[in-house]
């Protein structure tokens, strides 16, 4: 691929010098005055150049009333993210569990050293490998144990936690049973 060209524009700036000092004070390099503002318009005209924007001082001074100081660009992302309802590119869907849910999650986020928010996406991840993701609405049927028949079972299968789906695993591969077909898809589902 060829060199592109360069051209050269010589430019007059012109600003107060109350603007210069903003502008010049923001620049922690060792240059001249003219030399950071030469430096402001370069890096300006290549953001242009590549699809950028020109914030207005009325808009930026909105932005700030909304968000506060920004650290850097990234952080404006940040909020645009949040007010779209994503994060680093991705979805976020609020969650709101039971309040009878909290103290397991809080247990489990503390033992493990991690956010209660991380233990949800945890048992999404887990939900999803398990096949019930995509279920419309998953037949599920609740067994209960008493604690030390959980501990037990725990034990017997070297977890700290075990699901209904292992257990029902294990007694399949005992009877040598095929496992059930798979829940149908959503879109499936609905026809």
């Amino acid at each position: 691929m060829p060199a592109t060209k360069k051209m050269t524009f010589p430019v007059d700036v012109e600003l107060p010098e109350p603007k210069v000092r903003f502008i010049c004070d923001q620049i922690q390099v060792d240059m001249t005055d003219g030399q950071k503002i030469a430096g402001v318009v370069q890096s300006a005209m290549d953001d242009l150049g590549e699809g950028g924007m020109v914030v207005s001082g009325k808009v930026m001074e909105q932005i700030h009333n909304l968000v506060g100081e920004l650290a850097d660009d990234q952080d404006l992302v940040r909020y645009i993210e949040a007010a779209k309802g994503m994060a680093d590119g991705k979805l976020v869907i609020p969650w709101a569990p039971d309040p009878t849910y909290l103290p397991v999650l809080e247990d489990t986020a503390n033992r493990q050293g991690i956010m209660v928010t991380r233990v949800g996406q945890d048992l999404m991840d887990y939900a999803a490998s398990q096949g019930w993701l995509y279920a419309l609405a998953p037949d599920t049927v609740t067994m209960f144990f008493t604690r030390e028949d959980f501990r037990m079972l725990c034990e017997a299968f070297d977890k700290e936690h075990i699901t209904g789906t292992e257990i029902a695993d294990f007694i399949r591969q005992l009877y040598e049973q095929p496992a059930p077909e798979p829940v149908p898809q959503l879109e499936e589902a609905k026809q």
